[in-house]
Parts: structure tokens; C-alpha cells; sequence
């Protein structure tokens, strides 16, 4: 095995090393996306479960349906916060 023999064997090892370390960080990141998006669903989850109108901070009615927000998504809001919303639209 001359020398050019080895250095393309050496390169081929490095290409296929450097493939794997590619592919492990692409699952990991994959794996962390994956858990970022169940905490968000969660979160989302309470938020619904909860009953009461959740788009402004002080409102403590109960909810009569689902608004999207623009930030948080589906947010549980009541019949005068929707049509607190509706009038500043």
C-alpha cells in the first residue's frame, strides 16, 4: 500500500466519522425539538384544562371558548374578552 492508498483510506474513515458525529447531533437535536414541543403541548394542556379566561391577566370568568393567540396559541377566553378583542380588532 503506497502512501496516496493510505491517505485515501484515512480520508474515507474521516468522511464517514465526521457522517456519524453529523447524525448523532442531528438526533439530539431532533430528540431536544421533540421534548421543547411536549412541554409546549403540556403547558397547553393546563392552560385548557383550567376552565377559566385566560386572555387578560385579571379576567376570572369561566371560558366559553378557544381563541387563537398570537403568541400562546389556543387560549381559553370568555364572552367579554372576545368581544373586548373583537372591538379592538
Amino acid at each position: 500500500m503506497n502512501d496516496t492508498e493510505y491517505e485515501r483510506i484515512l480520508d474515507r474513515r474521516i468522511q464517514a466519522r465526521l457522517a456519524s458525529d453529523r447524525a448523532y447531533r442531528n438526533a439530539e437535536n431532533a430528540e431536544q425539538q421533540a421534548q421543547r414541543e411536549y412541554e409546549i403541548e403540556q403547558e397547553e394542556a393546563e392552560r385548557l384544562d383550567s376552565g377559566d379566561c385566560q386572555w387578560f391577566r385579571d379576567c376570572g370568568n369561566p371560558a366559553t371558548s378557544l381563541e387563537p393567540h398570537p403568541i400562546l396559541g389556543a387560549v381559553p377566553i370568555c364572552e367579554r374578552c372576545a368581544a373586548k378583542v373583537a372591538a379592538l380588532s
